[in-house]
């Protein structure tokens, strides 16, 4: 559903191997100094440098006390992006990343004023980078398949398990680099873009995903930590599965947002009761897919109920900009045309970086890896969530079981420096990262702060000036006056 931006051609070396975990107790030689150049394309008229810098595949090489880069082992090329600070005369960096997993942070940068305001962009170097397997930094590519397929018994489920199954395999083939792309290796990779600066320290913004992956670097390397923002956080703290009904239940909880929205509003092209609407559509697909000819290359020429599911989600993340589109897909689907539905499940290799990411990150469940596990516990979510309870379940099934890679970074509590200056953001209205994950990592690492975003949508920068100068004041160090809560 999101897709990466690959603006910069950089090569990657991958080699054959399984992945493991990473051992934080060897530290690699300090890299080269960045050789930035004007980059290409879009990325060069907005104004970016682009450079490269080299990492090792597995960072488990160096378990002998060899530094990598002296090992001979192989090794990826991460792209990076530099928007200097409009003072023109800042030492200090801020790296940005906008989650995912999957998605490319090449292009963050040139518009970090409507994320992080301008007085970040005027006192920090900002940097976007692809973190590995993504985009342009040994990204993987092939196509994986995110459209739920809820099956109606056994024989169904154990031929979506065969699909699944060739896809990981084709893409294993495909992509040596496939096992080594768990957050903790992407967490090493930044120490080494640290270094690579010049700077003892560095800033972080990250978003959704990119809270995991700055909360591990500040886990592994607390000193090399100036601040950190974390917005919209994930909990890596326990099973996939125990997260699934509190994501679930703020998927819900958004859905009677935006629809309680549409009902009300001018800029919704729904007509009449939204949620009946939407509920009428899913009954129809659910009987017969909808038709979908208008979508965009790459996407399913039809949708059924778990597919609107699917799209739905995706489009319940900003009020301002997706729940118009999410109002027009509603609309159109009415009138029985799929396709703008069908727009946000194109097979693209963002999708495929994705499911690389997580299924290192965790582990499949022994008590959800059968057909009759997965729809007992799919039919007791749709009962207490029932729009999008099902589909959370089957979605899941259809991720991790056949995936080539065993998880390497399972999940555990983050265990960070005390001293570590961490503001996480989370939001009351978050559909898709529940407050209660922001609760529970504001609790597990000491002396972080935690700001309240009261309103609705995916992450607070993208959708509260409050929380935008709440971020941008703690970056910028001013953090005695941050506020507890914003609208």
């Amino acid at each position: 559903m999101r897709r990466a931006i690959a603006a910069v051609a950089l090569s990657a070396v991958a080699a054959t191997a399984t992945g493991c975990a990473v051992d934080s107790t060897s530290e690699p030689a300090p890299p080269e100094s960045l050789e930035w150049h004007e980059c290409a394309a879009e990325l060069g008229e907005a104004g970016l440098l682009c450079a490269s810098v080299t990492v090792p595949l597995d960072w488990n090489v160096a378990e002998t006390g060899t530094p990598w880069n002296e090992h001979h082992g192989e090794t990826i090329d991460l792209a990076l992006s530099k928007r200097p600070a409009d003072s023109g005369d800042s030492e200090r960096y801020a790296l940005l990343n906008p989650g995912g997993p999957g998605a490319s942070g090449l292009s963050v940068p040139a518009n970090a004023e409507a994320l992080l305001g301008t007085q970040v962009t005027e006192h920090f170097n900002l940097v976007g980078f692809d973190p590995r397997g993504i985009g342009s930094s040994a990204g993987i590519s092939c196509q994986v398949s995110l459209a739920t397929v809820i099956p109606g018994e056994a024989s169904e489920f154990e031929e979506l398990m065969s699909t699944k199954r060739s896809e990981a395999q084709q893409c294993e083939a495909d992509n040596p680099q496939l096992g080594y792309v768990d957050t903790a290796s992407a967490a090493r990779d930044i120490d080494v873009i640290r270094q690579a600066l010049g700077t003892e320290k560095i800033s972080w913004y990250g978003w959704s995903y990119g809270t995991q992956l700055g909360a591990t670097f500040a886990e592994l390397f607390p000193d090399a930590v100036e601040s950190m923002v974390l917005d919209a956080m994930y909990d890596h703290s326990r099973p996939m599965p125990d997260l699934i009904d509190e994501q679930t239940a703020a998927r819900e909880a958004g859905f009677d947002s935006f629809a309680q929205w549409c009902d009300g509003s001018h800029d919704c092209a729904v007509a009449g009761d939204t949620a009946a609407t939407w509920d009428d559509v899913v009954a129809a697909a659910d009987s017969r897919p909808l038709p979908a000819e208008d979508a965009q290359p790459g996407s399913p020429h039809h949708v059924n109920s778990a597919a609107i599911a699917d799209a739905t989600a995706a489009l319940l993340a900003s009020p301002t900009v997706t729940w118009p589109m999410l109002g027009e897909a509603i609309a159109s689907a009415s009138e029985g045309d799929g396709s703008l539905f069908a727009n946000m499940l194109a097979a693209d290799d963002a999708v495929a970086s994705m499911v690389a990411v997580r299924c290192l990150d965790w582990p499949v469940d022994d008590q959800l890896s059968d057909f009759a596990s997965i729809a007992q516990r799919a039919e007791a979510a749709s009962v207490e969530f029932p729009r999008f309870g099902a589909h959370a379940y089957w979605y899941y099934a259809g991720e991790c079981l056949q995936w080539p890679h065993a998880a390497t970074n399972p999940p555990e509590p983050y265990a960070i420096d005390e001293d570590v200056s961490i503001l996480i953001v989370g939001g009351h209205g978050d559909p898709a990262t529940p407050f209660t994950w922001a609760q529970t990592a504001a609790e597990a690492i000491d002396g972080a702060s935690l700001l309240t975003f009261t309103g609705d949508g995916h992450g607070g920068s993208v959708n509260s000036e409050c929380v935008r100068e709440q971020t941008a004041s703690f970056l910028l160090g001013k953090r005695a006056d941050i506020a507890t809560s914003c609208a």
